[in-house]
């Protein structure tokens, strides 16, 4: 069940330079990222808006050579940013592109556009000559030489995630640019193994992915009241680093695997809620969306259901807004969250 070989993405940046190896330089890429796996954990929600945040974190367990093996993830921020009316306009219509042509849904769409705007740099600094050596191994890309950072113990992840977002890589308007430059290009990435079979690809994932379709369904398989693959991939990734000997358990779980204690009867939740669950139906959450959800769960868990929505709001630092603008759009919304019996209140439907 070896995923298939790199080759095709051999056409992400041709430079047409008849004294540059693309090709062997590609498969060597590939080699090194592998030797350094990192999962893309996308935090993107549709239909974007002005304002949303956006953000793309690499977690890993081992960045770069140098790194003892440690129980701890490493997490780098690849781009994070809140949506102006221009990335807005942008990303939407580049997000739509790649959904038509390629099939890819707004994580993964987001998650390309890094790949290939890193790929293509990393390329330019092979071909400048432009790269660090640790003993005598180049460092093919530049994600061995940036600034890492651990995550901490397990109860203090969160707060270091959200801090890593004030420090990213790259602009999404660097992205943008890069993406709209080449776009025709990409639109021929190839979808296919060189049988002509078709493969699917998983850009969640540094170095990418490919599969045939049957067998990425069986690493990735989908479970019962599971709707979101991109869940199921990130769960999966984060447990293969496990196997690799170095996470423990806890760790792994506590990142984003929805765990057995957050449920009560039909409802599960996410270590930090950003992922939760009701009889079945998953539901994926903004940061706000997700701290209003724990606060109405505590309420729930202490036998007062009901929770004021001025509190809550306050909570939520947005006392002068409704609790519904906070879930504009999403499913959540009605479905997860209702009205109370008394006027002004919020509970869980459960």
């Amino acid at each position: 069940m070896a995923r298939q070989p790199v080759s095709q993405f051999g056409s992400i940046t041709p430079f047409g330079l008849t004294n540059f190896d693309h090709e062997k330089w590609l498969v060597q890429w590939f080699e090194e990222r592998e030797k350094h796996k990192s999962l893309l954990s996308v935090e993107i929600h549709e239909p974007l808006h002005v304002g949303d945040d956006v953000s793309v974190v690499a977690i890993s367990n081992k960045c770069s050579l140098d790194l003892p093996a440690s129980t701890d993830l490493w997490g780098l921020c690849l781009v994070a940013e809140s949506l102006t009316l221009s990335t807005a306009k942008r990303l939407a219509d580049a997000l739509s592109m790649l959904k038509n042509r390629q099939g890819l849904d707004a994580k993964q769409g987001l998650a390309f556009l890094v790949q290939i705007y890193l790929i293509s740099i990393d390329e330019l600094r092979a071909i400048r000559g432009d790269r660090a050596t640790r003993g005598d191994s180049p460092q093919l890309s530049l994600l061995c030489e940036a600034p890492w950072e651990q995550f901490g113990a397990p109860p203090t992840r969160r707060g270091k995630l959200v801090d890593l977002k004030h420090r990213p890589l790259w602009q999404l308007e660097t992205l943008l640019d890069h993406y709209w430059c080449k776009s025709e290009q990409y639109a021929d990435l190839s979808s296919q193994g060189p049988d002509g079979n078709p493969l699917k690809v998983l850009w969640l994932t540094n170095p990418p992915e490919a599969y045939p379709p049957d067998e990425f369904d069986k690493i990735y398989p989908m479970k019962a009241g599971q709707t979101d693959i991109n869940v199921v991939v990130e769960n999966a990734v984060l447990k293969g680093l496990h196997k690799a000997g170095i996470l423990t358990p806890a760790i792994t779980k506590s990142v984003s695997e929805p765990d057995v204690l957050g449920k009560a009867g039909d409802f599960r939740h996410s270590s930090d809620f950003r992922s939760v669950s009701l009889r079945g139906e998953q539901f994926s959450l903004t940061p706000r969306q997700a701290q209003a959800i724990q606060i109405l769960w505590e309420a729930h868990n202490n036998g007062s259901s009901e929770v004021g929505q001025h509190y809550i709001l306050e909570k939520l630092d947005s006392p002068s807004s409704r609790l519904r603008d906070t879930f504009r759009n999403s499913p959540a919304w009605r479905k997860l969250v209702v009205p109370g019996n008394t006027k002004g209140t919020f509970r869980l439907n459960m």
